[in-house]
């Protein structure tokens, strides 16, 4: 996946820096790596819930039913496979349909339509979500 993208943005460097293949090669990786550092950390990872509009579960009622769902898949998860990493957060998305998604390294993000989702179906959605989170 580096790879394709660093040929991507390389691509676009030649163009717009008017450079050769392995100074294009070079800068992309660059760009790349920054964009990395940027959003693998606390706050590149803020940012990308503003963009999704990723918010912190408020309501106690919802607390209450998910927590307990999501800290129950989030300990089998890592039994499994420890690189999935620490302190991963659960977000919600003011949306009716019943999804969810994994951002950053430490952002799971369901939609409120997932909460009237079958339990055993959330603990599957959840599963996969923290698949993404790890290396």
């Amino acid at each position: 996946m580096l790879s394709i993208n660093a040929f991507i943005v390389a691509l676009l460097s030649i163009n717009t820096f008017n450079t050769v293949w392995i100074q294009a090669f070079a800068i992309a990786l660059i760009i790349y790596f920054i964009l990395l550092v940027i959003v693998l950390n606390p706050f590149g990872e803020r940012i990308l819930r503003l963009q999704t509009g990723c918010k912190k579960i408020r309501s106690e009622d919802y607390k209450r039913f998910i927590n307990p769902i999501f800290e129950e898949v989030y300990a089998k998860a890592k039994s499994m496979d420890k690189t999935i990493p620490n302190n991963v957060k659960l977000f919600m998305l003011d949306n009716n349909g019943a999804n969810a998604f994994a951002t950053g390294r430490r952002t799971i993000c369901i939609t409120k339509g997932m909460l009237n989702a079958p339990v055993d179906e959330i603990k599957a959605v959840l599963g996969h979500e923290f698949g993404h989170l790890a290396f």
